[in-house]
């Protein structure tokens, strides 16, 4: 009987000290979480702090962006390339105003079908001005007209040089619309 009672109170003991150390532990835990949500939300802070600054409009850190104009300053009339006949100088001017101008549902409509437009929403947002058609050439194999347009971005508050190369094709009614950007 005497060793039942001491195995009995030495189980007993090991029973109080795992309860204690479940309730130490458990304490530690909830200080550890109460840290780690202030760190959080201190890190969400700073972040809310810096996108504030990133999401403000043309924040011009230097007079240059401040002088920035956005748009097209494209010639299309002394644009002569057979290649680049009147339809396709209108889509391609369409496309480029909507693009500096923001207008997603224009720059949307140049495109040969919604599918391809959702495909091309990467090239779709910033500032920029074009100012110069820089190469036009056919794509034999695939029947596509390509045409290089130039000019400058805000990237990162500074301006830097953009080019884009925008592929036409012709639908079966005659009509030509942009298939890709690169």
């Amino acid at each position: 009987m005497k060793k039942e009672l001491r195995m009995l109170l030495f189980l007993s003991g090991i029973i109080v000290i795992l309860v204690a150390c479940g309730n130490e532990a458990r304490n530690n835990t909830n200080l550890n979480e109460a840290v780690d949500e202030q760190a959080i939300e201190q890190h969400q802070k700073e972040d809310k702090e810096e996108n504030k600054i990133d999401k403000e409009p043309n924040r011009p850190d230097s007079p240059a962006l401040a002088d920035f104009e956005r748009g097209v300053f494209i010639d299309f009339d002394k644009e002569r390339n057979p290649l680049l006949n009147d339809q396709i100088k209108k889509v391609l001017k369409k496309y480029l105003v909507a693009q500096a101008r923001s207008d997603e549902k224009t720059f949307r409509s140049t495109f040969k079908d919604s599918k391809t437009a959702a495909a091309y929403m990467w090239s779709y947002d910033g500032d920029y001005k074009f100012t110069d058609i820089n190469h036009i050439s056919k794509d034999e194999t695939k029947n596509q007209i390509l045409v290089t347009v130039e000019g400058e971005m805000i990237r990162e508050n500074k301006i830097e040089h953009a080019a884009v190369t925008v592929y036409f094709v012709v639908d079966q009614a005659g009509r030509w619309s942009i298939i890709a950007v690169d």
